[in-house]
């Protein structure tokens, strides 16, 4: 019999069982198509030779003015920046107590003296007040730069000055309801609210059988000391309380300690109230991990932890530990700074000390630290009317992008001042496309990718919503897949929260690492990968839960689950060790099946080892495999051999199956060629 030979489509197809996935491929790990041919990726080692406190998620590398590379990482629980041979803990110190209300004013100055017995802060800090506090005429909330007097007490400066002289004294809003009744009045000297402001109760409150907590509308004003607003049930008793038990809430920012203590307020799930009902807003039932996001502004890295406020961090500062911007919003989902105008903006931002799901604010042109809008400013924000929350936000290469869980929505610079919507305008590009995960976007050169769909909503054992999309400047569109239910039906929703896109701008690949129901670690241990300019798809496993494209750094840089940071496309093993890499077809029949073929001489074509470099060449294994029947769980017959580029170069297989399938793998490097094989009919069974 002549020799035939195996011409299969490129790309993985596991959409179509083996016998329909005729001239297919249906199986892979490690690998790539290149001129549509599989072949195994690039190796990778260590970048950087310390393990990490736990898996960085975010990788953001970068050059100071000097020339000198930074990367900064983030993890669960710190943030660190490594270059110049060294690696730092730049992690904000965050300190929160409840101290007795102590608060010191003058008639007609801004400046308030704090007593704090509580915890003893650095002159050069700031604080956030959480609880609003009325003293001497004005109401004190928000973050503050503070002045260290002594050990125990501090000064802040007021945006107004204080109409009374008082000494040690001040007191938080309190409430007051009526059995039977919604509305709850809530006192609070000198308020300055109007009616349909947005009041924020930023430490929950238990009163007459109701818990107060996240933003209220004000229904009324009673008078300059007195408020309304409605609960979203009746109280079942008359009562007053006051928040936070009568006890002020301060979180400090400590910028030039040294080590790690804790995170307090403001981290997670606090106070994300839906506006205008009282009630707390209740994200999908997926594990929330504390995400940093980070970007640059010239040489300062600007970083902000999900659910907390903004930070910078400059290399030539001499600072130790990140400093907050106090001008920035205290409470935000994540940041990114938009172009062309250099302009910083925060999405899942806050107002009156509680987070707004779906707002997004950004500072004034040029300045991170102005955010208050004017007529001389183009400081704004915008609540985007759709969806219960931004789950994130990328600059893409025309424009920003704002992906609800629902929607995506594209921001533009309009140029305006004075008012926030002549600044930056918003158009909803797409509807029922959401963003899965705050990680789970990318850009490939002018593309836009992203998995949609509404995580943690559903049933693992079923269909998936799940969908991979794309946005090219003009159309957003569906991205076909034909690996789609190996992936979704396998997702860990649980944790969907940590899927990570990863561009490999190098090889024209965009991959997403997401944690899998069968690894069972709840981390990301396997990906599926898009090849952009081959249109294929491959997947496989491999445990990394943060990525950054090829940058200042050099490489790509890969975050392990182990805590390691590695560089990718970087020689032919897996850190050292064999990369074992693997692709197996579907069915290979005569005619339709109706006959059974044997198989007994085999010529394959490889591309061994890295060009020019002999000592990358390795092996190559094939195993083919024989089944009579469709719905054979193992093969009849099966052979496996091994290829080197020293050997012989042909094979007698001797396999015998109604259809055949063909595995090739190996511990290094190499790209399939031509694969000829000798086959004659061999009966009906």
């Amino acid at each position: 019999m002549p020799l035939q030979q195996l011409k299969i489509r490129p790309g993985i197809n596991t959409q179509l069982p083996p016998i329909l996935n005729e001239g297919g491929w249906s199986q892979s790990q490690l690998i790539r198509f290149e001129n549509g041919q599989p072949q195994a990726i690039g190796g990778w080692v260590k970048w950087w030779e310390t393990e990490l406190d736990s898996p960085a998620r975010a990788i953001r590398s970068w050059a100071d003015f000097n020339g000198t590379v930074w990367t900064a990482v983030g993890t669960d629980t710190s943030v660190y920046v490594i270059g110049d041979g060294q690696q730092l803990n730049i992690t904000p110190i965050i300190n929160t107590t409840n101290p007795t209300v102590d608060f010191s004013t003058v008639e007609g100055s801004t400046t308030v003296t704090i007593l704090d017995n509580a915890v003893g802060v650095l002159n050069g800090t700031a604080v956030n007040i959480v609880t609003p506090v009325a003293v001497g005429g004005i109401v004190l909330q928000g973050l503050y730069q503070i002045t260290m007097l002594n050990f125990d007490s501090f000064t802040i400066t007021s945006s107004s000055s204080a109409t009374s002289t008082v000494i040690d004294g001040g007191i938080v809003p309190s409430f007051t309801t009526m059995s039977g009744s919604l509305t709850v009045t809530v006192t609070l000297e000198n308020h300055g609210y109007a009616a349909q402001e947005t009041f924020g109760v930023t430490v929950p409150v238990t009163v007459g059988g109701l818990t107060l907590n996240g933003a209220y509308l004000i229904e009324s004003v009673v008078d300059d000391n007195t408020f309304t607003i409605s609960a979203v049930s009746a109280a079942t008793s008359s009562a007053t309380a006051l928040m936070n038990g009568g006890n002020a809430r301060f979180v400090y920012y400590n910028a030039n300690q040294s080590t790690y203590v804790s995170y307090g307020y403001g981290i997670g799930g606090y106070g994300l109230g839906g506006y205008g009902e009282g009630s707390i807003y209740v994200p999908p039932a997926v594990t929330q991990v504390p995400l940093w996001t980070f970007d640059t502004w010239g040489e300062t890295l600007i970083l902000c932890q999900g659910g907390g406020p903004i930070f910078t961090w400059t290399p030539e500062s001499g600072q130790t530990q990140a400093q907050l911007i106090a001008g920035a919003p205290p409470i935000n989902g994540g940041i990114f700074v938009a172009m062309p105008e250099l302009t910083l903006v925060a999405w899942g931002s806050s107002t009156s000390g509680i987070q707004e799901p779906l707002l997004v604010q950004w500072s004034t042109i040029g300045d991170y630290t102005n955010w208050i809008p004017t007529v001389e400013n183009q400081a704004g924000s915008q609540t985007i009317p759709s969806g219960s929350r931004v789950v994130g936000a990328i600059q893409g290469p025309q424009q920003a992008l704002i992906f609800t869980d629902v929607d995506v929505y594209s921001m533009n610079y309009l140029g305006g001042s004075g008012e926030a919507s002549l600044a930056w305008g918003f158009i909803k590009l797409a509807d029922h496309c959401g963003l899965i995960a705050t990680r789970a976007v990318c850009v490939l050169d002018e593309t836009v990718f992203w998995i949609a769909g509404p995580s943690g909503l559903q049933d693992s054992q079923g269909p998936s919503g799940g969908r991979f999309m794309v946005y090219n400047g003009g159309v957003t569109e569906p991205l076909p897949c034909t690996v789609y239910d190996t992936i979704f039906q396998d997702l860990d929703w649980a944790n969907s929260e940590k899927i990570v896109a990863a561009s490999n701008a190098l090889f024209h690949e965009v991959s997403w690492f997401y944690p899998s129901l069968s690894g069972g670690s709840g981390e990301c241990d396997s990906y599926v990968k898009f090849n952009k300019k081959e249109s294929t798809w491959d997947f496989g496993k491999l445990p990394r839960c943060g990525w950054q494209d090829y940058s200042a750094a050099g490489n790509p840089i890969g975050g392990g689950s182990d805590g390691y940071l590695y560089a990718h496309e970087v020689g032919i093993t897996a850190d050292g060790a064999d990369l074992n890499w693997s692709v197996a077809s579907g069915a290979v029949m005569i005619a339709e099946g109706d006959m059974m073929m044997f198989v007994d001489w085999l010529l394959p074509e490889f591309y061994w080892g890295i060009r020019g470099t002999p000592t990358t060449v390795s092996p190559v294994t094939l195993t083919i495999s024989g089944y009579r029947f469709s719905n054979d769980v193992a093969p009849v017959t099966q052979s496996s051999m091994t290829f080197t580029q020293s050997g012989s170069g042909f094979s007698n297989p001797r396999v015998r199956g109604r259809n055949l399938s063909f595995t090739f793998g190996g511990p290094g490097f190499a790209r399939l060629g031509s694969i000829r094989y000798r086959a004659a009919p061999d009966g009906k069974y």
